[in-house]
């Protein structure tokens, strides 16, 4: 496919854009990627830092609950010792501490309970609670912080609960509720109860899929995070649990929303591309000019030249005055002189120009001649051949017919095939060489005589000789009856060894030798020649013969019956040459 040429204007504008496009488009990737990985850098540290913030509030409302009840827990370890120092009426004397709780103004009751009555988790902690021990279990509901103190004497168990108000935590969680205030990040944030009650009514009430995610966190004690398009959705829990003490689980739901972010960078990053969108127009323009500027005194010797074509002069002035670049000055000072020096001698080369096409005339000729000869060569060696194998009569004619038209049909060169028309009718020259006797023999040969027969090929090559020119009659005389599957003579030779022109004539030499009558044999029709040829007998195998030549001798049959018995009708050249003889005498 032929390449589309372009102009050096052409080539500079697009070399110029290619490179500053190349170079703005990995501008782009680079300040793209780098984006990419500082926002989701800054997405992950707002992730962290609000889940630290939700976690370092907790810790401290943990901290708050036990400095709220620090001087409770000293007062039951005190109770506690006093019971191990005197056992007797202990339900009394907790009924007692009960007492001096409710003075304290908290709401207390006490209960003897079953273990098998409490949940499978306070079981596992009482199992392993010892004598004159205790367990305090936290739950902080919308309005109180349920404390429950589970205590084991001897081998009873109960359970002192306390409601206690939650003013001081409520102020800590409704701290937590400003947080969407404070950071944009922070789209919403919700806190409940196990039982998915919010622990003030500052956070908006929980959705089915908050609650659904939100039942999740507390089944598998797992944080759930759900990736939205503009932001994030963390739904976790958060409890607190020792040897003594267990603080039932807090929901948590904190959605944090980037779109303000990422519309933030959006509309920086639309800046930049609308910034480079006006650099790259400014370069282009600029590219524009400067290829302008080097392409155009290149357009204006082009066009000087191509004048020079016509009226074989060159307008220098014009294209100096026109040019202000010093490098095309030089080069142009350079071409003016060599092309003065091509002028002073274009006459001489005109000259020389004359007598070469009249020396090529005369080669020409002298070439035709030569050609002549060897055609005229070639046809008198078919001519003796003719003449001394008798029997033949005109079948070095059909053959040198047959075989150009197969070769015409198997798409040969022309010239080629015209050689094979001159050269196939040499192909049994070297006939002359072997003893008439045998040659004109009735019947089958001896092995001793077909072993001399054999040799006409050789004999044959070596008269036609060692000339280029005579090339392909060598080979025909030589190769013809060499066989496509190797059992030919005089070399054995095989498939596509055997020249093709050879091959195209082995078939053809049969088909006429079985058309033709003979010493040994009468002439066959066409049609039993080419069922032989086809099918085979006891002196003929089709795969002596090339696939593709027995596939043209097939598909034009027809035609080559008829070209035959049209070449068969004229003279032989022998006998045109005696009547030429004939007529000279007269």
């Amino acid at each position: 496919m032929k390449k589309n040429k372009i102009t050096l204007y052409q080539l500079i504008s697009k070399n110029i854009m290619t490179i500053v496009l190349t170079g703005i488009i990995a501008v782009l990737v680079v300040i793209t990627t780098i984006s990419y990985l500082n926002f989701k850098r800054i997405e992950d540290s707002f992730r962290e830092n609000a889940k630290q913030l939700v976690s370092i509030t907790f810790n401290s409302l943990y901290s708050a609950i036990y400095d709220f009840d620090a001087r409770y827990y000293k007062g039951l370890d005190m109770f506690i010792e006093y019971l191990k120092t005197d056992q007797e009426n202990l339900d009394k004397k907790i009924m007692d501490f009960m007492y001096v709780n409710k003075r304290l103004g908290e709401e207390a009751t006490i209960t003897k309970v079953e273990m098998k009555n409490l949940d499978l988790k306070i079981q596992n902690k009482l199992k392993k609670l010892k004598n004159f021990d205790y367990f305090i279990e936290l739950d902080l509901t919308p309005k109180n912080l349920i404390r429950n103190v589970y205590l084991r004497l001897n081998d009873n168990f109960y359970m002192l609960k306390t409601l206690l108000p939650i003013g001081k935590i409520e102020s800590i969680i409704n701290n937590l509720s400003l947080l969407k205030e404070k950071y944009d990040f922070i789209k919403d944030i919700n806190i409940c109860t196990h039982s998915f009650e919010g622990l003030s009514d500052k956070f908006p009430e929980l959705n089915e899929e908050d609650t659904e995610y939100l039942k999740k966190a507390f089944d598998t004690e797992k944080e759930v995070i759900i990736e939205k398009r503009t932001g994030i959705n963390f739904y976790s829990i958060w409890k607190y649990e020792d040897e003594k003490t267990l603080f039932r689980p807090i929901g948590i739901v904190l959605k944090l929303d980037f779109s303000k972010f990422k519309m933030s960078i959006f509309i920086n990053f639309l800046m930049f591309i609308i910034a480079l969108g006006f650099i790259l127009y400014i370069i282009s323009k600029k590219a524009h000019k400067v290829s302008r500027q080097i392409s155009k005194p290149f357009e204006i010797m082009l066009d000087n030249m191509k004048k020079f074509q016509e009226t074989r002069y060159l307008e220098f002035d014009k294209i100096m005055e026109k040019c202000d670049i010093k490098e095309i000055n030089e080069l142009m000072t350079e071409y003016q002189k060599m092309t003065e020096d091509i002028m002073s001698s274009f006459e001489e080369i005109n000259a020389m120009n004359e007598e070469l096409e009249s020396s090529y005339k005369e080669i020409e000729k002298v070439n035709n001649e030569l050609e002549e000869a060897y055609l005229n060569f070639s046809t008198q060696l078919s001519i003796i051949a003719e003449g001394y194998d008798e029997t033949t009569g005109n079948h070095v004619n059909r053959v040198g017919e047959l075989s150009a038209f197969i070769a015409q049909k198997m798409g040969v060169k022309e010239e080629t095939v015209e050689k094979i028309r001159y050269y196939a009718p040499l192909h049994d020259i070297g006939k002359i060489m072997i003893p008439k006797e045998i040659l004109e023999k009735k019947g089958r040969l001896t092995e001793e005589e077909f072993e001399i027969m054999k040799k006409h090929t050789l004999y044959g090559s070596l008269l036609i000789g060692e000339s280029p020119k005579f090339e392909i009659a060598r080979n025909i005389a030589l190769y013809h009856h060499e066989k496509y599957n190797g059992k030919g003579y005089p070399y054995g030779l095989n498939g596509e060894e055997i020249p093709l022109c050879a091959a195209i004539v082995s078939v053809v030499d049969v088909y006429d030798a079985l058309r033709s009558e003979r010493p040994y044999k009468p002439a066959f029709s066409h049609e039993k020649t080419m069922d032989i040829i086809i099918n085979g007998d006891d002196r003929t195998n089709p795969e002596d013969f090339h696939p593709e030549v027995l596939k043209i001798l097939k598909e034009h049959e027809f035609e080559i019956k008829e070209l035959w018995e049209k070449v068969n009708q004229n003279s032989s050249r022998l006998i045109e040459l005696l009547k030429e003889i004939e007529k000279s005498k007269e």
